[in-house]
């Protein structure tokens, strides 16, 4: 992520700095072919106003350019690649989405109905491990759970599989308002009408209790579930490890679900998503095998993953070396972690809606 104050930035037919200057944000990020241009920050104002005004990231398109403004963009090269010219191309792509919007209504009608997240999928997601920050701090479990919900169909399951005890699992769910509906089950109230509500409809958290590193517990839970995505996490409820010890718990349970995976023989491929605080983890672990990038159950098509690692340390670090190289947009590059609504927000859609 860098970013150009607006007088430094070269654009405009003569390639000259500061030419955005005076033109709305929306009409400058169409001239360069090697930047995505992805925010604005306008100096000495507050953060609640940035964001309240529709400054940060993902910015609002008619905010009209001033000269100590800061461009946030990515990037191989800290003076963007600049084509005039490329205005056009873009005015062409966006004539061209207009007609396939208007051949194809349904689009519009699923967003209406389903709001930012249309790619809403039955899936079940197994949580192996947890986060002692979450009896801590409840609603940050809650926002994590939002982040989930509202991409799945109802009918879709949630699976915790960690040391808490079941009646401190219940406590919590109560915290973040949702009810128990009986065998460790939880949901929304079905009466409300918020959109979070909305988001919940048909959805259920369970609870398992026991060690996810322990084929016994994990085995029942497997065999009576469909999982298509697991999240392994080295934190459990009762220890706290050291990162290399973090890293062979989660390889251990990799491996566990790898031979779990085989032996039902179901056919629909299981994304493992683990958290690695050693470089090397991600090599060495070995996720469910795959036979062929693409496969069909029940008439439904899936996409097989190679594992996905969260890289803890390696996330700290670059969150730490881009504040201290660009103090002045952290406001901004701060939104990725944050729950607040006008902040931005990364949401999944398949191309294929498109």
């Amino acid at each position: 992520i860098r970013r150009r104050i607006a007088k430094n930035l070269r654009s405009g037919p003569d390639n000259s700095t500061g030419d955005c200057i005076g033109k709305t944000y929306g009409e400058t990020l169409k001239q360069f072919t090697k930047a995505a241009f992805i925010g604005i920050l306008r100096p000495g104002m507050s953060e609640k106003d940035l964001r309240s005004r529709g400054f940060g990231l993902c910015p609002r398109m008619d905010i009209v350019i001033e000269p100590d403004d800061l461009l946030i963009f990515i990037g191989p090269r800290v003076n963007p690649v600049h084509h005039y010219k490329n205005s056009g191309i873009f005015e062409e792509y966006a004539g061209e989405a207009l007609k396939m919007h208007s051949m194809h209504p349904k689009i519009e009608a699923k967003r209406m109905e389903n709001g930012p997240v249309n790619s809403k999928k039955k899936r079940n997601l197994l949580v192996c491990g947890w986060r002692s920050v979450w009896e801590q701090y409840p609603h940050r479990l809650r926002s994590r759970l939002n982040e989930i919900v509202r991409q799945r169909l109802p009918g879709s399951i949630v699976i915790f599989v960690n040391a808490l005890t079941c009646e401190d699992f219940e406590i919590l769910m109560e915290k973040i308002e949702l009810k128990p509906i009986g065998d460790n089950q939880y949901c929304v109230d079905s009466v409300s009408s918020s959109t979070e509500a909305l988001w919940w409809k048909g959805i259920i958290v369970k609870h398992v209790q026991g060690d996810a590193a322990k084929l016994e517990t994990l085995r029942p839970v497997i065999v009576d579930h469909t999982v298509d995505a697991a999240i392994v996490l080295g934190t459990q409820a009762n220890q706290n490890l050291a990162g290399r010890h973090r890293d062979t718990r989660v390889m251990n349970i990799i491996l566990m679900l790898r031979k779990l995976w085989n032996e039902k023989d179901e056919g629909v491929p299981m994304h493992i998503v683990g958290e690695n605080t050693e470089d090397m983890t991600a090599r060495l672990a070995l996720a469910p095998p795959r036979h062929g990038q693409n496969r069909i159950h029940n008439g439904e098509r899936f996409i097989e993953y190679e594992p996905d690692f969260v890289n803890q340390m390696a996330v700290i670090a670059r969150a730490l070396v881009q504040t201290l190289a660009f103090p002045l947009i952290d406001s901004a590059r701060s939104e990725l972690f944050d729950d607040d609504p006008d902040s931005a927000q990364l949401v999944t859609v398949h191309a294929s809606e498109y």
